[in-house]
């Protein structure tokens, strides 16, 4: 048996179950999932082409196991199928087996590891975004205030960041958008990588903070950012964003 027929099949398995939950939920634009599935391509195409092999009896138990938690398990048993099938390949020979390895790596870290790391450290991690907003409201706005995550503007109004605020999720969706246009353009890593990793996690950050500073400024801006047309804007604004650098990056770092 062909060790990368079989990996390919795990791995549909693992779409297919996720696509199909995702889509069920119901949670707005997430529920096309349009990155995650970009994801899935870039690493079926990588492999693809891999090199024939015969496969292995732990690559073949890794691929049912992994097949059998996408289908069977519950909410996020994709991210774990795709961590046991990316453990399975990333110390390959193969360089297109080990950049579908990171592919899928990237996509368990955005479903299921990301997730839990948020659960377990999400209040630390809106600090960050408060305390940028903070800065920028006591530099831009006379007499503004900044205690926690409480900023106020006016004696009148002051807005709360709260974990739904984070950066965090858009600079998840935005890593795994880099990893899978980068390894769609080639398999192997390079330095420039790095740089535009953090260019594509930087951006995120600056949007949300603008977005949050925006919405800190009054109850009437507040709706528009939040609940109105701004956050389809700034939905809009982040993915257009994640695209544009990771195309742009891959193709400036694969002429290095």
């Amino acid at each position: 048996m062909d060790r990368r027929e079989i990996l390919l099949w795990a791995l549909a398995a693992a779409a297919i179950s996720f696509l199909v939950r995702n889509y069920f939920r119901m949670e707005g634009a997430e529920r096309f999932a349009i990155f995650d599935s970009l994801a899935f391509a870039a690493a079926a195409m990588r492999l693809a082409r891999c090199a024939p092999v015969a496969a292995r009896p732990a690559d073949i138990g890794a691929a049912f196991a992994a097949a059998a938690l996408a289908a069977l398990g519950p909410n996020h048993a994709a991210g774990a199928a795709l961590t046991l099938l990316s453990l399975t390949v990333l110390t390959s020979r193969d360089v297109n087996a080990r950049a579908a390895g990171a592919v899928m790596l990237a996509l368990a870290v955005h479903q299921l590891w990301s997730k839990i790391l948020f659960a377990a450290v999400g209040p630390e991690i809106v600090k960050v975004d408060a305390t940028l907003v903070g800065w920028a409201t006591q530099l831009f706005v006379p007499g503004a205030t900044w205690t926690g995550n409480i900023i106020t503007t006016s004696p009148t109004f002051s807005i709360v960041v709260e974990e739904g605020c984070s950066s965090f999720s858009n600079v998840s969706l935005a890593l795994l958008c880099y990893m899978s246009v980068s390894r769609l353009e080639r398999p192997e890593w390079r330095q420039g990588d790095l740089w535009v990793i953090g260019a594509t996690c930087a951006v995120q950050i600056l949007l949300n903070v603008a977005r949050i500073f925006a919405m800190a400024q009054s109850y009437p801006l507040f709706q528009f950012w939040h609940d109105g047309a701004g956050a389809g804007i700034y939905a809009a604004a982040a993915a257009a964003c994640a695209v544009l650098i990771s195309a742009v990056g891959t193709r400036l770092v694969g002429r290095t």
